[in-house]
C-alpha cells in the first residue's frame, strides 16, 4: 500500500498532538479547524484505500470510515452544511443541463440515434436515475442544514441562559 499523503499524515500528527496536550484550548481549536478544512481529503483518501484494498483491508477500514464520518459530523458548522447543500444543488443543475444537451444531441441524430450516437443515447438513459440520486442528496443536505441550524440556535440559547444566570449571581 502507498504511504499516506502528507495532508493525512499531518492530520494524524495534529490529532495526536491535540490529544496529548488536551489542556491547550487554542491548539485544540487549530486542530479542529484543520480537520474541518481537510475532512473531504481525509475521507476520500481512506475511501480510496478501502475501494482498492484487499478484502481484509476493506473489513478493517469499513468501521474506520463510519467512525470518521461520525467524528466529522460533530465538527460540522452551519456554514459547512450550507456549502455542502450548495454543492449538491450545483450537481443537480449540472445533471439537468447535461440531460438537456443529450436530449438535443439524440434528437438531432434522428431515429437511428442509438446507432449514430450510442454514448449520448446511453448517458441520456442514465440521466433520470442520476438526477434522482442527486435530488436525494440535496434533500439529505437540506435536512442536515436544518439540523445544524437547530443545534446552533439551541447552543446560542444555552449560552444566553448561562450569561443570564451569571449576571444574576453577580448582583
Amino acid at each position: 500500500m502507498t504511504p499516506p499523503p502528507l495532508s493525512l499524515a499531518l492530520s494524524l500528527a495534529l490529532l495526536s498532538l491535540s490529544r496529548s496536550r488536551s489542556n491547550s484550548l487554542s491548539l485544540h481549536k487549530v486542530v479542529m479547524a484543520h480537520f474541518r478544512e481537510k475532512k473531504k481529503v481525509i475521507m476520500n483518501c481512506v475511501q480510496v484505500w478501502h475501494d482498492k484494498g484487499t478484502d481484509g483491508l476493506k473489513t478493517k477500514l469499513a468501521p474506520v470510515i463510519e467512525e470518521l464520518a461520525a467524528e466529522f459530523a460533530k465538527l460540522m458548522t452551519v456554514e459547512d452544511a450550507q456549502q455542502e447543500l450548495s454543492e449538491a444543488q450545483l450537481e443537480v443543475n449540472f445533471i439537468l443541463e447535461k440531460i438537456q444537451y443529450l436530449e438535443a444531441k439524440v434528437k438531432a441524430a434522428g431515429k437511428d440515434a442509438k446507432l449514430k450516437v450510442p454514448k449520448a443515447y446511453r448517458r441520456l438513459k442514465m440521466g433520470p436515475q442520476l438526477l434522482e440520486q442527486a435530488q436525494d442528496r440535496v434533500k439529505a443536505k437540506q435536512e442536515q442544514l436544518a439540523e445544524m441550524e437547530k443545534k446552533a440556535v439551541e447552543k446560542a440559547a444555552a449560552a444566553a441562559a448561562e450569561d443570564d444566570d451569571g449576571s444574576a449571581e453577580d448582583k
